[in-house]
């Protein structure tokens, strides 16, 4: 698992420790990126949830961070 969006994209309102804004897929993204670029197209199972995480005492306040939990399948 690691981050996420409901839409691919920047999480912009984060600046990770390097000091850049962190790229964010989305669940479809995630399954296209396995499914057809990394992999031959029907060639991968690919499972994948965007679940809300708990705010951390470090999170900006009234952000909401996500997780994308996932498995790839070699058929």
């Amino acid at each position: 698992m690691h981050g996420g969006r409901p839409a691919k994209e920047f999480r912009t309102e984060v600046i990770n420790s390097r000091g850049s804004h962190m790229f964010c897929h989305s669940p479809e993204s995630w399954t296209d990126l396995w499914d057809g670029e990394i992999f031959r197209k029907g060639s991968v199972e690919v499972e994948v949830k965007l679940l809300e995480r708990e705010p951390r005492r470090f999170d900006p306040p009234g952000i909401i961070m996500y997780l994308l939990v996932w498995s790839v399948i070699h058929r």
